[in-house]
């Protein structure tokens, strides 16, 4: 796995995960 690849590919979906994470912890509150 290239570093190239992963910033672009996978670092967005991990990066959306954490954001519905923190949006429903944040509902949550």
């Amino acid at each position: 796995l290239k570093a190239d690849t992963f910033e672009k590919e996978e670092l967005p979906k991990i990066e959306q995960k954490l954001n519905d994470l923190l949006e429903r912890a944040g509902n949550k509150i």
